[in-house]
């Protein structure tokens, strides 16, 4: 009787994922109403950035140049903090105001072959300094806070006039 009952038992337990696992058939009227779509796509169609403004950007070191070669040609070393960059930041985009175009579509689409998945981008046309170009203007400046606030005197006035650039093509993430 034992065995009977097990063998029940077991046999309830087999037959619970092919009951689970039935199927029904589609039909062609009902398959033709599925619609399936791969990745995502994203519109940027006239989408612009304006109003680009930047206001110092530096570089530096917080701790100076200790035990370096300075301190045997300079009284007292060069300890404190140092920094070097652009300060005062002027960007004038076209006449439109655009610093940056966005036009067309960005597809991602996710595949698998064999053992390594990838993540395809496709970019939009993306053209930074708008239709004519931006002119960037920055005075060049050394000082000993990052902000730049502190600085004497300019080393320099640097100015980009016209930039335009054009972006697009795929980008590929993967792991390796």
């Amino acid at each position: 009787m034992k065995r009977i009952l097990v063998l029940a038992i077991i046999l309830a337990f087999v037959m619970i994922p092919l009951a689970s696992s039935a199927r029904t058939a589609i039909t062609d009227t009902d398959l033709d109403s599925v619609i399936a779509q791969s990745g995502v796509s994203i519109d940027f169609t006239n989408f612009r950035v304006s109003g680009l403004n930047v206001s110092t950007i530096s570089w530096g070191d917080s701790d100076g140049v200790p035990n370096s070669s300075f301190d045997t040609f300079y009284a007292g070393g060069y300890n404190s903090p140092g920094y070097f960059g652009v300060r005062g930041v002027t960007i004038a985009s076209d006449a439109a105001g655009n610093s940056v175009d966005f036009n067309g579509s960005m597809n991602i689409d996710v595949g698998t072959s064999g053992t390594q998945t990838r993540m395809q981008i496709a970019l939009p046309a993306i053209t930074v300094g708008g239709s004519a170009g931006m002119n960037i203007v920055a005075t060049l400046k050394l000082d000993n806070i990052k902000s730049l606030d502190n600085a004497s005197s300019n080393l320099a006035i640097v100015t980009l006039t016209g930039f335009r650039t054009y972006l697009g093509g795929t980008v590929t993430v993967y792991a390796h």
